[in-house]
């Protein structure tokens, strides 16, 4: 699970890293059209479009690994219930078992 941890922090860097760059890429569209170099804007409009499309692929894998965190959280959680719940298990037969019907009686 740390790997998993591990992974989303790195997917998280990377988005905010992606981000940042397709802010730079709208300024330097929007100064290349202001000086009137529309072909270059359009590559930077391009270049900003691609980003975009990571940045996409970025949310849906955080979302993927962060739902895988959540499930395994929850079964440990599960695991440890069901171990618990062995243990009292266990206890209430011992005591059955001390505890027979004729002991009782008297």
């Amino acid at each position: 699970m740390l790997g998993l941890k591990k992974q989303r922090d790195e997917l998280r860097r990377a988005q905010i890293r992606a981000d940042a760059e397709e802010k730079k890429m709208k300024g330097k569209a929007k100064e290349c059209l202001s000086k009137g170099q529309k072909d270059k804007a359009l590559k930077i409009l391009r270049r900003k479009k691609a980003i975009d499309k990571r940045l996409e692929t970025t949310d849906s894998h955080l979302e993927n690994i962060q739902t895988m965190i959540d499930q395994i959280q929850t079964t440990k959680e599960q695991q440890q219930i069901v171990s618990a719940m062995a243990t009292g298990n266990k206890a209430l037969k011992e005591l059955h078992t001390v505890l027979n019907p004729e002991y009782v009686e008297r």
